[in-house]
């Protein structure tokens, strides 16, 4: 068991931040209003909640755009995993390094404004790899947003109070899944009734039109960031007129993360084995209650949407809670928080695709869901509360790397699973295999992280930077 430890007081831990050189937070340096953070949280909210209604339309899409270009489920496969994530790669650190260096209220409404030209490129498209290659630009024009958010919360809020602030943000990512999952399959259904037509020689297909929707709400979301205020980034803040911050370089950024590596490591492997989990099941999950119950995507859509609502507005305070609550009594407080949550998720999880009805499936994908929501709360605090502040973006980057890039391999690792197990009717067995193998992995690897994050903790503590 770590050593348990005393919770700061307000004062104390009002007084904390990384510091760029892993100093302390300058004197006299305050902390935005209460105000002004929490309406920050709201934007953010509501800018996330859009974006997840954009990003969860796609799985609607599938059979439509599988009739229509004639694709495989390999192919599909393709299109909705690996097309997205296929520049994060590549683009993902630089475009992190500019929310580091620039302000963060310019660079990520500039990127939403090219997600939505992207997402319009989607609704022309013509074939699969003029789809293929829009949904690969949609992707890496989105890098920004990850990194920018949580750095913007961390600057924000102290260290006691990021966990809330980053729970509320991600009420935005519970309302937009649910939005997509209830209105996506209305919306589609309104599409099919629009019908096919002819637009400058292109043929706009009804899944060619949920598209433009999408970029309709990317570009709302740029003017939802464009409206934030900047706040001084904590250790930068004193700086003097015409003195230029220095920001980490990638090179030097993956030296520190790498000197770190006992604690970084296991939570960027734990988030890569579930994000490989959860980004092989979502995109299939429609598609397979349709083969597998014969529900259609509107019942679809109005029981997803209120599963992921119910369940997930119960694992957001539950997050903040656990993780609160371990702060009291452990340095490993959050990592803690994760390996809880996972261990209590796992059999829910496996059993769901599994059972012999769709409502089953549902409620046990409900409970699944819960202490999925509720580790993401302590696993983005874990990043944050560690990383300086002028590498915050960078380090957030590369841990969403994981969720991103690993999660996108994920709906071909299922189709994998799938075809060895016997075909296309081997999908639910597929995805309780997945959930079988990932997130036992993703718990072994927490496992290893508890000593050192604690380690790390008390050392900061001891140094005065906590």
């Amino acid at each position: 068991m770590m050593a348990s430890i005393s919770p700061p007081t307000t004062e104390q831990a009002e007084g904390i931040a990384a510091s760029a050189d892993m100093g302390t937070m300058p004197a006299g340096q305050s902390w935005p209003s209460a105000r002004r953070a929490w309406t920050c949280v709201a934007l953010l909210a509501c800018a996330h909640m859009i974006n997840m209604f954009d990003n969860g339309l796609t799985g609607f899409l599938v059979t439509l755009i599988k009739a229509d270009l004639q694709a495989s489920d390999a192919e599909m496969s393709l299109l909705i995993g690996f097309a997205p994530v296929a520049f994060y790669a590549l683009v993902g650190l630089p475009m992190a390094r500019l929310i580091d260096r620039y302000p963060r209220t310019i660079v990520m409404p500039i990127g939403s404004l090219f997600v939505g030209t992207f997402t319009l490129m989607c609704g022309l498209a013509q074939n699969f790899w003029q789809l293929f290659l829009a949904r690969m630009f949609v992707g890496s024009s989105a890098t920004v947003n990850g990194p920018g958010f949580y750095s913007l919360l961390a600057d924000y809020f102290p260290p006691h109070k990021l966990s809330r602030a980053i729970a509320g943000m991600q009420v935005g990512f519970v309302l937009g899944t649910a939005l997509a999952s209830l209105l996506g399959g209305v919306l589609v259904a309104m599409a099919i009734g629009w019908g096919t037509s002819d637009w400058f020689g292109l043929t706009i297909r009804p899944w060619h039109k949920v598209y433009m929707v999408g970029a309709a709400g990317a570009f709302l979301v740029s003017l939802i960031l464009w409206s934030i205020k900047e706040p001084d980034r904590r250790e930068l803040a004193t700086l003097k007129p015409g003195e230029k911050a220095k920001m980490m370089p990638v090179s030097e950024t993956l030296h520190e993360v790498w000197r770190r590596r006992a604690v970084y490591l296991p939570l960027f492997l734990a988030l890569g084995f579930m994000s490989l989990e959860m980004g092989g099941i979502a995109p299939w999950r429609v598609a397979f209650m349709e083969r597998n119950y014969g529900w259609d995507v509107a019942k679809i859509g109005a029981w997803s949407a209120g599963t992921m609502l119910i369940f997930s507005l119960i694992g957001l305070p539950l997050g903040t809670w656990m993780t609160e609550f371990f702060q009291k009594r452990y340095d490993d407080a959050p990592v803690r928080a994760i390996l809880v949550s996972w261990v209590i998720a796992l059999p829910f999880s496996v059993a769901g695709p599994l059972m012999p009805t769709g409502e089953l499936m549902m409620l046990c994908t409900g409970v699944g869901i819960t202490f999925a929501m509720a580790s993401a709360i302590p696993q983005n605090t874990a990043v944050q509360i560690i990383t300086p502040n002028r590498m915050r973006a960078q380090v957030t980057a590369m841990y969403l790397f994981m969720m991103t890039v690993v999660g996108g391999l994920g709906a071909n690792l299922l189709t994998a699973i799938s075809g060895a197990l016997g075909g296309e009717a081997y999908l639910g067995e597929a995805m309780a295999l997945a959930v079988a193998i990932m997130t036992p992995l993703a718990i072994i690897c927490v496992m290893t992280g508890l000593k050192p994050y604690a380690r790390e903790i008390r050392e900061r503590r001891e140094a005065g930077v906590m």
